[in-house]
């Protein structure tokens, strides 16, 4: 039952993190088990950071600070809730999202920004994107209501040309899953994507385009399957795009991440 979750190099401590989902030692793992969330490589030895109660989505290191989110609700058998970070080789929470799950931690410029499934963030009302500011987390722009009443889930946060842009299962009277960050005001970017099970996880800046991964489909009317590229004009697909199998068009096979070796696009995911 493993899953990979994010890569991530600090380049501080000189070591490689891997976060998921990996079973811990002592037999099958049950819902009560606990399960290693964090991989740490140093100096080419593997070694684990505490084992969380379920999968870790997101890590980064802000400052002296590493820090994770995910699903899990306690480390070591001690609740700490679903953001942690690591202190004096222990631990702590790092901010309050309600109970719901973070989905990604980025950096831009200098600061950090989480995304997820929260509707508060350190007690204030916020959907779903916030920044880290001091010792606590801040909501960042004005999402519209989501259609239905359910939580928008954003997925990944990433600069374009200067504005803010974030994906993930945002459906809005407004428009869909892709929004970009106006003023104090979150607004749909390109009218939005088709499908009501199709929706981005994971964003990228290369050559100067935006690329959006994630569960893309080609049958529910957008425009490329599993990744596709903004212009600043219009999307664009890459190819054929990416299937789960040769002739599916549908929304499954989501490009869970992306990023630029060698000056080429890498993506992975279903």
């Amino acid at each position: 039952d493993t899953q990979l979750r994010q890569f991530h190099y600090d380049a501080i401590d000189d070591a490689f993190y891997v976060v998921g989902r990996t079973d811990a030692l002592g037999g099958p793992p049950t819902n009560t088990e606990h399960r290693n969330g964090i991989l740490r490589n140093r100096g080419g030895v593997w070694d684990t950071l505490g084992l969380f109660n379920n999968d870790v989505m997101c890590v980064i290191r802000y400052g002296d600070t590493l820090s994770v989110g995910g699903g899990f609700t306690a480390v070591d058998a001690q609740p700490l809730g679903k953001l942690v970070a690591w202190v004096d080789d222990q631990w702590i929470p790092y901010g309050n999202t309600g109970g719901s799950t973070p989905y990604r931690l980025r950096m831009i410029n200098g600061e950090v920004y989480i995304t997820g499934l929260f509707q508060t963030i350190d007690g204030q009302p916020c959907n779903g994107v916030a920044k880290r500011s001091g010792d606590q987390w801040v909501p960042v722009g004005n999402m519209p209501p989501p259609v239905g009443g359910n939580a928008h889930s954003v997925r990944d946060i990433a600069e374009y040309n200067g504005q803010l842009v974030v994906p993930g299962n945002i459906n809005t009277a407004v428009g869909d899953d892709v929004f970009i960050l106006e003023g104090e005001d979150w607004v749909p970017l390109g009218g939005g994507l088709a499908g009501w099970n199709s929706f981005g996880r994971s964003l990228l800046v290369y050559h100067g385009d935006l690329y959006l991964g994630g569960g893309l489909s080609v049958l529910h009317g957008d425009p490329g399957m599993g990744v596709i590229r903004w212009d600043g004009q219009q999307w664009h697909p890459l190819g054929s795009g990416l299937q789960v199998y040769n002739g599916y068009n549908g929304p499954l096979g989501n490009v869970e991440d992306m990023l630029i070796h060698n000056d080429e696009l890498f993506v992975c995911g279903g």
